[in-house]
């Protein structure tokens, strides 16, 4: 099979997750990425942003990986989580009559592919310090010494960032980082409500997929121009007091090559340093500003995008304080308009941005959820600030006052 027969049936992984999950382009390719180049995927988000099901709908395309075969392992930690119940608890037969510590492993980390750790930062210092081995060097201590995990990538979520410095080491093995919000677009919402998975999809992609995208990724080449491209980055951002670790951009430099492979190219271009963005940022103060700066060097339009995005919040937050200060009808009207307008001049610059990636040949998906989102504010701002109907903006209609 060629690397492009390869890299299609990625994406066509890529495609029909993205049809179940909307609003989450962005983390089910990083989610394929870090599959391809066995690194670690987190994401951060309030409960119910569908954190779990973005792994769950990707291994349900994979041949060779099913839930309940002992080959995907899926654990929720809190604090009083044991490392036995990650690593498998003692066989007490061995215990007893041999004197030995061995683990019964079915079912638990150790004979796992794929693994989901669900509020990673609540595990306490001994679960945690029993997974750093695992993450880094994919290993595990027995009573024998330490053994070999066939462990490809373990995904992770929470609702909070890591506060103690304890967990720094675990935060700098999470390779790959999103923050997921809720659903924005009205379309999107609509859709989630209704949308039926199947349960048994077919599959895409096997294990056997999986071992040959990684090694065919790590043969993709980067120049002279990238590595100085990164070095730059690397001074700007120390300039801004931002200091990823040596071991972080290493790691980076490797999905960095997944992308290109994934993408059907067999060297690095600029544009797929863009996938930084999801791997530099540390703390949440400081998480737009690295992102603007790695999407300044690998793609502006993107930049733009997300500049874009970032609008569309503050006009969202300016709206909410409008709802609950401001009496007057014609005072909410006026600022309803304004704001529309708003939209209105941000669609027109995306649909701009969208031809511009044509002409080179790509799409934006983030342009895609954009509009989705700014769709589903507008229908908000008709709806608040002049009291039109919903049924009349689904059908398009102008609505009439109530």
């Amino acid at each position: 099979m060629s690397n492009k027969d390869l890299s299609n049936k990625f994406l066509a992984v890529r495609d029909a997750v993205s049809t179940e999950l909307l609003e989450r382009a962005q983390p089910i390719e990083t989610g394929l990425l870090a599959l391809i180049a066995r690194k670690h995927h987190f994401q951060l988000g309030s409960p119910g942003v569908a954190k779990s099901a973005l792994i769950e709908r990707i291994i349900a395309r994979i041949g060779g990986i099913e839930q309940g075969d002992g080959q995907y392992f899926h654990y929720l930690l809190d604090k009083f989580t044991k490392p036995e119940e990650l690593f498998g608890p003692p066989d007490m037969e061995k215990l007893i009559n041999e004197s030995r510590l061995v683990r019964r492993i079915d079912h638990a980390l150790p004979s796992a592919k794929v693994a989901f750790i669900d509020e990673i930062f609540k595990g306490n210092s001994s679960v945690l310090n029993s997974m750093l081995l695992a993450m880094n060097e994919r290993r595990y201590n027995t009573d024998e010494g330490p053994k070999d995990l066939p462990l490809i990538s373990i995904f992770s979520a929470s609702n909070e960032l890591p506060e103690s410095q304890e967990l720094g080491a675990m935060w700098d093995r999470l390779h790959i980082r999103h923050w997921v919000e809720p659903l924005q677009g009205g379309d999107s919402f609509t859709e989630m409500l209704t949308a039926q998975w199947d349960d048994d999809p077919e599959p895409l992609i096997t294990l056997e997929d999986l071992a040959q995208a990684n090694v065919e990724s790590r043969k993709i080449k980067v120049g002279k121009n990238i590595t100085d491209s990164l070095f730059d980055l690397r001074i700007s951002l120390r300039a801004e007091g931002l200091e990823p670790s040596d071991r972080r951009w290493r790691n980076a430099l490797d999905v960095i090559r997944a992308l290109a492979w994934l993408e059907g190219e067999g060297s690095v271009d600029i544009r797929h340093c863009r996938v930084l963005t999801h791997m530099l940022w540390e703390a949440d103060d400081t998480r737009r500003k690295v992102q603007t700066m790695c999407l300044d060097l690998a793609d502006p339009l993107e930049r733009e995008l997300q500049g874009l995005y970032d609008d569309l919040h503050d006009w969202q937050k300016e709206w909410r304080e409008v709802l609950a200060t401001m009496e007057s009808e014609d005072e909410r009207q006026a600022k309803a308009t304004e704001l529309w307008s708003k939209t209105k001049r941000a669609k027109q610059r995306i649909a701009k941005i969208e031809e511009s990636a044509q002409k080179e040949g790509r799409t934006m998906p983030t342009a895609v959820a954009l509009l989705g989102s700014i769709d589903g504010f507008t229908k908000e701002l008709l709806m608040d600030g002049f009291d039109l109907e919903l049924a009349d903006l689904v059908a398009g209609g102008r609505g009439k006052n109530k």
